[in-house]
Formats: C-alpha cells, structure tokens, sequence
C-alpha cells in the first residue's frame, strides 16, 4: 500500500481503523464517529443517529398512535451526518462537502437521481428521474466503474 491508499468498509468496528492507524493509511469509518480510533488517520464517517428514529416511535407508541411503517430519514431530519472531519482534510475538500450537503439538504440533488448508468454504460435511471424506495430495496446492479458481477 500506498500513503495515497484509503480504506473504508461498512463494520461497526473499531479495528480496521486501529489497523489504518498502525499501517500510516487513511480510513473512512462507518456508522459512528471512529475517530478515536484513528486520532491521525481518521477522514470521516457517515454518522447514523438512530436516537431520532426510537424517540419518534417511543412518543409514538406512549401516545397510541404507533403503526408499522418504513423510516426513510436523512440529513434534513438529522438521522444521518458526518461525523468532523480529520486533521488532513483538506479545507477545499471540507467546503465541497458542505456544499454538496447543502444541495442534499434543499432537495436539488440525490444520489439516487438520473442519468445512472450501470457498469455496461446503460442507462438505468433517466435523467431527472430518482429510483424509488422499492427499487433501491432490489437493486441488482452495479453502477458505472464498479468492477465485479452483481449478484441476482
């Protein structure tokens, strides 16, 4: 490896992040704010704060009102964040982050809005359309420049 290399996967662990500390590499952690394990090499992480989800089904439920449902929460209800980003990143980068956030944030972009092509280079979400909850449930396959086979 590489100083340039980055790991980031999608463990609610703090090993890997232990392990990019002793090896010198860049880490991008998950689900929580990893830094501490990490204090030099940390980048970030996305942050999910499942605390809004249970204190809204809580009142929910001690108000009578509960009801099965599907949680689609983001940035804007706060579910979802970064956590503060690492030492070395750089401001540029900060300010990019914070500007495509903010286009999240005022429902001018999403990640899951057209054209997406797949890995064929066939266009599988059209221009200024968004894959629906359902689809994204059953995605089957990869997006342009990811290598492998999608499983079915």
């Amino acid at each position: 490896m590489t100083k340039r290399d980055v790991i980031a996967m999608h463990t609610d662990s703090g090993a890997v992040h232990q392990a990019s500390e002793e090896l010198g590499v860049y880490v991008v952690g998950y689900s929580n704010d990893m830094s501490d394990y990490a204090p030099t090499k940390h980048l970030t992480s996305p942050v999910w704060n499942w605390d809004i989800a249970y204190e809204y089904t809580l009142r929910a439920v001690e108000a009578g009102t509960w009801k099965s449902e599907d949680i689609w929460w983001g940035l804007k209800e706060g579910m979802v964040d970064l956590a503060p980003f690492g030492k070395d990143v750089p401001d540029s980068v900060k300010a990019l982050v914070e500007s495509e956030k903010q286009r999240i944030l005022s429902g001018e972009w999403d990640v899951f809005h057209g054209p997406i092509k797949d890995q064929n280079g066939e266009i599988k979400v059209a221009e200024g359309a968004k894959l629906t909850d359902e689809e994204m449930l059953s995605l089957d396959w990869y997006v342009e420049g990811i290598s492998g086979e999608a499983p079915k």
